[in-house]
């Protein structure tokens, strides 16, 4: 987020008005377009940061961070629109739904927040040697700094990882702080002696509260998006 707020200010500082703002090395330019690496400076970030809180509430906040959150390519640049127009209406923004700037920021947020909702549903923890509960995903939106404080609390006295395959990213929690470290730094014991017979029996409930003469895969797929089944134990054959 700070770097995003480094361009923000930059934005505004120079007047300039980006078609694309990117956090990936690599991006596809139109003709004549120049590109501008913008490095992140904390103390312009700050500022950019009071601002927003000052000015516009802890509502902007969290839509500007899910924003840097959002798997969207034009999310960033979708959000810099947002906040020209933002600033100059104050906090009755929000309110203005039929503005295309402001529905698509709620659309953003939405997303973020639909994907963050589901993950904590559908996320399977595995047992490793050591007690150490681990889990495997590949969000489409950069979720994980949003569900590490759900887990947290609800695994409190319990060390666990969860590791975003689709970034190479993984959190951590020790029973006492959580962060969010490259997975390349991440090793990993073995699963415990008990983890299989643990995936047997939840299997066996998944198939045994099944009846029959209801099962219905296509209202299923509705209720539990195949893009998620990968990493499901009960879904696992």
């Amino acid at each position: 987020m700070d770097g995003f707020l480094t361009c923000v200010f930059e934005a505004f500082d120079k007047k300039e008005y980006p078609s694309l703002i990117s956090k990936n090395d690599t991006v596809q330019l139109s003709i004549g377009a120049v590109l501008r690496k913008i490095s992140t400076d904390n103390n312009k970030a700050e500022r950019v940061y009071q601002g927003l809180e000052g000015q516009l509430g802890a509502a902007a906040l969290k839509s500007v961070y899910y924003a840097t959150l959002s798997a969207e390519p034009d999310a960033e640049a979708a959000c810099l629109d947002f906040l020209r127009h933002a600033f100059k209406k104050g906090r009755g923004v929000f309110d203005e739904l039929a503005d295309p700037r402001v529905w698509r920021m709620y659309r953003i947020e939405n997303t973020v927040s639909k994907e963050t909702g589901r993950w904590i549903e559908f996320i399977r923890f595995s047992e490793l040697e050591g007690g150490i509960l681990f889990a495997e995903f590949e969000p489409e939106p950069n979720v994980l700094p949003l569900i590490m404080p759900h887990f947290a609390d609800r695994l409190n006295a319990i060390p666990f990882i969860i590791h975003d395959k689709a970034r190479h990213t993984a959190g951590v929690y020790d029973t006492n702080e959580w962060l969010i470290i490259s997975s390349a730094e991440v090793k990993l014991p073995e699963y415990s002696d008990n983890e299989q017979e643990y995936r047997t029996l939840w299997k066996l409930f998944f198939n045994t509260m099944a009846i029959k003469e209801r099962i219905n895969p296509r209202l299923q797929a509705q209720m539990v998006p195949k893009k998620y089944w990968r990493h499901m134990t009960e879904m696992q054959l």
